[in-house]
């Protein structure tokens, strides 16, 4: 492991957390960032449940449909 200057700061040791947050995409992010550790290509993220439906609503053009603003 990587010797983390940043976690001298800490009072907790959050890398254990991040790893077994049950959020694959965090996990990925922990492991590729924090820890230096090599993982496949970001690219597996997107397919992904959560993602998948995220990127579903997305429109053609690579916009987003927000809902109108209400008026006061």
């Amino acid at each position: 492991m990587i010797q983390n200057r940043w976690l001298k700061d800490l009072s907790y040791d959050p890398i254990d957390s991040l790893i077994n947050s049950n959020n694959r995409s965090i996990e990925y992010f922990t492991r590729r960032d924090l820890l230096d550790e090599y993982v496949l290509e970001v690219d597996c993220l997107w397919e992904l449940p959560v993602h998948k439906k995220l990127v579903s609503k997305q429109k053609e053009d690579g916009s987003w449909k927000y809902p109108l603003e209400r008026e006061n």
